[in-house]
């Protein structure tokens, strides 16, 4: 049995269930994004 580890900007958070892995970035990648600022770097941030 496979453990996913996942780093969001809660902590980390550890499942066995990969498609939940996946929507917990998703959900915490939406949260990231209101959170982003503008990068001073210049390039858009995808």
């Amino acid at each position: 049995m496979q453990i996913y580890t996942i780093k969001t900007t809660d902590g980390y958070f550890t499942t066995t269930n990969f498609k939940k892995a996946i929507e917990m970035l998703k959900k915490d990648l939406k949260k990231q994004k209101r959170k982003l600022l503008p990068l001073p770097s210049g390039k858009p941030s995808s």
